[in-house]
């Protein structure tokens, strides 16, 4: 059925959430990594991982809405990804993306989909669990 082990859905509802939240949220759920950088790598990694699925598998008006929010992204001038610097979240640009997010979230009824933030699994070794695990 795929090339992966796992169901990526969850990690791109929980992408797209995340992408969504109000900026101090955004802050939250990303500590104590860099905030712009971990949104960004962890929309790619979920697109990426659910373009692994068999096509007969994946949902075309998915994939065509990661695609959009994918391009939308590129579209976003460097400086609004400054590592380090969550200020740039206050900006117009982080305005547009946390709007975009938040119609992909609408269309696809994922309102209800809640991201825990990272936990510290292991000695500075920080993960986030997946909905529906205990850890």
């Amino acid at each position: 059925m795929s090339h992966l082990d796992f169901d990526p859905l969850p990690l791109v509802q929980q992408a797209i959430v995340a992408l969504a939240l109000p900026s101090s949220e955004q802050v939250r759920v990303t500590q104590p990594g860099c905030v712009t950088c971990e949104l960004l790598e962890e929309f790619r990694h979920a697109f990426q991982c659910y373009q692994l699925l068999d096509y007969d598998a994946q949902d075309p008006a998915l994939i065509a809405s990661l695609s959009e929010l994918e391009e939308f992204l590129e579209q976003i001038d460097v400086e609004n990804f400054e590592c380090g610097n969550e200020k740039v979240l206050d900006g117009t640009q982080w305005s547009s993306i946390r709007l975009f997010a938040r119609q992909l979230l609408t269309q696809f009824g994922w309102n209800s989909v809640i991201v825990e933030p990272y936990r510290e699994t292991q000695p500075r070794v920080w993960n986030r669990p997946l909905p529906g695990t205990l850890d």
